[in-house]
């Protein structure tokens, strides 16, 4: 007879809400700080970057469980018309901006 493994919550999700609290951490700061100030976009900067772990966390690490996964949903995500637009709003934004001199 085979055993079953009791799962963990915590053990399984530790990363994630890791993560998470982090992120809800830099959210609440971000909102009491005055954005304007070098603390509120060191806060709006760390939200973004927490945020793109978290959800590299929950899709590579939770959600599909390999790199092998991501790639083949990258890989879609690339041919899509939606990241077709995206990249070209980047680009136009990047055309537009006026290089910085010293």
């Amino acid at each position: 007879m085979k055993r079953v493994r009791k799962r963990h919550f915590l053990k399984e999700h530790s990363l994630s809400l890791t993560v998470a609290a982090l992120l809800t951490f830099f959210v609440v700061m971000y909102v009491v700080s005055d954005p304007t100030t070098h603390a509120g976009t060191f806060y709006g900067n760390a939200i973004a970057d927490w945020l793109g772990v978290l959800v590299f966390v929950v899709v590579v690490v939770g959600g599909l469980g390999s790199l092998e996964g991501a790639m083949i949903v990258t890989r879609g995500l690339r041919e899509s018309d939606l990241f077709r637009m995206i990249t070209r709003s980047c680009i136009d934004q990047l055309r537009q901006c006026e290089p910085v001199t010293a």
